[in-house]
């Protein structure tokens, strides 16, 4: 699809799940073989931000790179599937359930229950779950697919999450 819904000409944001990869992946080859870092990677995308100092050359190199990394990768319907829940039913004020009791249980074993704090993926650092929401199941998968694909998930620890008792 070529419709541009924002522009910001100060930051190149690649898509790169329809090759079977994902934002991570693609993140770390750059990285370890070209020596191009990143701005921000996540399970869909990469985002690099070119500056005044790039060259030309600069850019030939990242295209070089991403042609060798895609080469031979036929485009592909996304392997991901999943999507961002909608935000679970609020049960207490966030302020109520911060300060309420609780205790850590296995993610899997959590749907149903209150959640004591926010879990928040980063990137891009937008709640899953708010303080005083119920958990889901289907929260419970994109928490477990953010996880299986490398993503920082605060609020999360060790599997565990913290809920209300």
């Amino acid at each position: 699809d070529d419709t541009f819904y924002d522009i910001d000409e100060c930051k190149l944001v690649l898509n790169v799940s329809e090759y079977g990869m994902t934002g991570y992946e693609i993140s770390k080859i750059l990285r370890e073989k070209y020596k191009i870092d990143v701005e921000m990677a996540d399970a869909f995308q990469i985002v690099l931000i070119p500056t005044p100092s790039n060259r030309d050359e600069d850019y030939e190199i990242l295209e070089r790179a991403l042609t060798e990394i895609l080469r031979n990768r036929e485009k592909k319907e996304s392997k991901f599937d999943i999507k961002m829940p909608y935000n679970s039913k609020t049960v207490l004020f966030p302020s109520e359930a911060f300060y309420s009791e609780s205790k850590y249980v296995d993610l899997e074993c959590s749907a149903g229950l209150v959640s004591k704090n926010s879990v928040i993926p980063y990137p891009p650092g937008i709640a899953v779950l708010v303080s005083g929401e119920y958990i889901t199941q289907e929260i419970i998968d994109y928490i477990n697919f953010l996880l299986l694909n490398g993503m920082k998930v605060i609020g999360i620890n060790d599997k565990k999450i913290e809920v209300l008792i």
